[in-house]
């Protein structure tokens, strides 16, 4: 009956672990893993303090949400050391990334506590793996900012150039009526003969085609990098909601 018993609370208190790291994964922060720990903590009836550290900065939290200095120095010591710290009725879990201080460990029940610590080290473990995911989803969302920036300053320097050449084609073909035109009326005052008159238009007939057809291959390549800008932007999108 005993070793039932106590197969049915290591049962739950395993459970407890896997809910964790089941609810782990919708962590969005490090303060929000932090609560999630000091929930198991609050499951098995303990109470204690947790540093992280991240790349840029470290951060201490305290399940009563009290100043802890002392607590801070020593987790700040011994994070990354030995995996099982003892001292008095204190113990300190100790991962690569972060250390929980427990500062009441129960001793009334050996069996219990050699539990408790093996599931206290997982725990651990549970938190370092989950700091670095959450580095590499931060990282991967300030990329795609920095990208969806980039795509946004392209998009707009598009649309500028495609004004430009519109406003350049409206120009230019005013530029080369006006041209036909004055030659044409100069045409009086040359004394050329009709044939000479007439490649002299076929000239300026050409060039307005010529012109024509720059401006068309230039909206060509405009729109040929406005379609990979949208490609990109759409594919940015649907990796954000995958990632969500």
């Amino acid at each position: 009956m005993q070793m039932a018993m106590a197969a049915m609370t290591s049962a739950a208190e395993f459970g407890v672990i896997l809910r964790f790291f089941q609810n782990s994964f919708s962590s969005k922060d490090f303060t929000e893993l932090g609560q999630q720990v000091f929930s198991v903590l609050d499951e098995y009836g303990l109470s204690g303090s947790l540093i992280m550290k991240q790349q840029q900065e470290t951060l201490f939290i305290t399940k009563d949400g009290l100043d802890r200095p002392l607590e801070q120095s020593v987790l700040e010591s011994l994070v990354g050391g030995q995996r099982i710290f003892e001292f008095g009725s204190r113990a300190v879990f100790n991962g690569e990334r972060a250390s929980l201080l427990i500062r009441s460990m129960p001793h009334d029940d050996g069996e219990k506590v050699g539990r408790l610590k093996d599931t206290l080290a997982v725990l651990i473990e549970g938190v370092d793996a989950r700091i670095k995911g959450i580095e590499t989803e931060q990282k991967l969302y300030r990329r795609q900012q920095d990208l969806s920036e980039v795509i946004e300053m392209a998009r707009q320097s598009l649309a500028g150039i495609d004004s430009q050449h519109k406003q350049q084609r409206i120009e230019n073909a005013q530029i080369l009526s006006d041209m036909g035109t004055d030659i044409e009326k100069s045409f009086m005052h040359l004394g050329l003969s009709g044939e000479q008159e007439e490649a002299l238009v076929e000239m300026i007939t050409e060039t307005e085609a010529k012109t024509d057809a720059l401006y068309e291959a230039g909206q060509a390549l405009d729109e040929q990098f406005g379609n990979i800008m949208l490609r990109l932007k759409s594919s940015l999108k649907e990796n954000s909601e995958t990632d969500r």
